[in-house]
């Protein structure tokens, strides 16, 4: 689904595993302050634990590979964290308002692991769309490569 892995270079692989590394960042804040408390704040409390545990696991992926679908998944959590993020600092969400820098300045190193993530996530995935070799419309369609064929176009093997 994400397609096969592409070779971008070193450039890429090192982004990669800077947004591990940040990625890892944000889930270890949840997983504190979720041991600090947060675990008994209703609905907050799980969601906490939640983000520490996929943060830690997307982390893995991306040091795992470097498929498309998983820079993108890396990419849409941290979008995620830091939308939800924002609304609690603003708003409130599900009842809970953050207020202040949060505990121990965890909502700025917060917001720095999710920006410094999504933006290298979003280099990471730029860079391996770009490094993709170019791919002919009419044979990556199922039946492209029979209609090749029975059309006579050049590149199509006899059968």
């Amino acid at each position: 689904m994400g397609g096969p892995a592409a070779r971008p270079g070193p450039v890429v692989l090192g982004a990669r595993v800077l947004a591990a590394a940040a990625v890892g960042v944000g889930g270890w804040v949840h997983l504190d302050l979720w041991l600090q408390g947060y675990r008994d704040i209703p609905q907050i409390g799980p969601l906490f634990l939640l983000d520490a545990v996929a943060s830690g696991l997307i982390a893995l992926v991306l040091l795992a590979t470097g498929r498309v679908l998983a820079l993108a998944v890396g990419l849409v959590w941290q979008l995620g964290a830091i939308v939800a993020l924002v609304v609690s600092t603003t708003v409130g969400l599900l009842g809970f308002h953050e207020t202040g820098l949060g505990v121990q300045g965890y909502i700025t190193a917060s917001y720095a692991a999710e920006a410094v993530a999504g933006v290298l996530l979003v280099f990471a995935v730029i860079r391996t769309l770009a490094a993709r070799p170019a791919r002919s419309a009419s044979r990556d369609r199922p039946g492209g490569r029979l209609r090749d064929r029975c059309l006579g176009r050049a590149g199509s093997r006899p059968p």
